[in-house]
């Protein structure tokens, strides 16, 4: 006999992808477009919007800012500022996305939750690619930018950065993760599986291998996403055990 389950499935894992890639494309573009408009405001640039945007998967994106003129010009603390901004920008979405989640008008709504979670995930993977993973990286990236710009150390950045990433993954897989199985309606054992590391692998693994992709392996800073691929395994057997046991239907399966 066939699943009854099996088009909702199929159905759902072709809406997962198209939201990830949606939600990863708007990600980077409002991270982006962050920068460059930050940089307009304080007078570094002509147009919010002139960004250098690659090819279609916005894999060679950047906000085509010229740090290292701002800071030979003098003006660290404006560097700093637009180098800081996207990060913000992510942080904030990530809490109106956490916020909207929590809305019993889009807990009702399967389609516009499914996205909300998603992007939530893209922004919220978009500041652990950077704190802690890209944090130590000299004058590099945003945080080296910020840093270099200031004249300060990055653990200024790193100590309270990763408490705040590490509570907004807390909320994701501690609060959200059940309420999306729920909304969506899935069910088992297999599906908390499939969603779970999913989740994680986004995060864990194509987040967290920045560090690999920027820097090579044969950097040191590439620990950085080894370090993080161990951490997702470890979160995922973890989470898919803790959930086996206090399930009401294994427990009652199993006694």
């Amino acid at each position: 006999m066939k699943n009854p389950h099996r088009r909702k499935y199929i159905v759902q894992a072709a809406v997962t992808a198209v939201f990830l890639m949606a939600g990863r494309h708007l990600m980077v573009l409002a991270h982006e477009w962050t920068h460059s408009t930050a940089a307009w405001l304080l007078g570094s640039k002509g147009n919010p919007l002139d960004i250098h945007y690659g090819d279609w998967a916005l894999m060679t994106v950047n906000e085509n800012v010229n740090y290292e003129a701002l800071i030979s010009a003098g003006r660290g603390s404006a560097a700093s500022i637009i180098a800081i901004s996207a990060l913000a920008a992510n942080l904030l979405l990530f809490l109106l996305c956490a916020r909207a989640l929590s809305l019993k008008y889009i807990g009702r709504r399967e389609l516009i939750y499914s996205f909300i979670f998603w992007f939530a995930v893209m922004n919220i993977g978009e500041l652990f690619s950077y704190i802690p993973i890209r944090t130590f990286t000299g004058d590099q990236g945003d945080i080296g930018h910020f840093t270099h710009g200031l004249g300060i150390s990055p653990l200024v950045v790193f100590i309270p950065g990763v408490l705040i990433t590490a509570a907004g993954l807390y909320h994701l897989f501690a609060r959200e993760m059940d309420r999306f199985l729920r909304v969506n309606s899935l069910k088992g054992a297999g599906a908390r599986r499939i969603y779970t590391g999913l989740t994680i692998f986004v995060i864990f693994f194509w987040f967290g291998s920045s560090a690999f992709y920027d820097y090579g392996p044969g950097s040191a800073r590439s620990l950085w996403s080894l370090a993080s691929a161990l951490t997702g395994i470890a979160l995922f057997a973890v989470l898919i055990r803790s959930k086996v046991r206090t399930d009401p239907v294994n427990r009652k399966g199993h006694e």
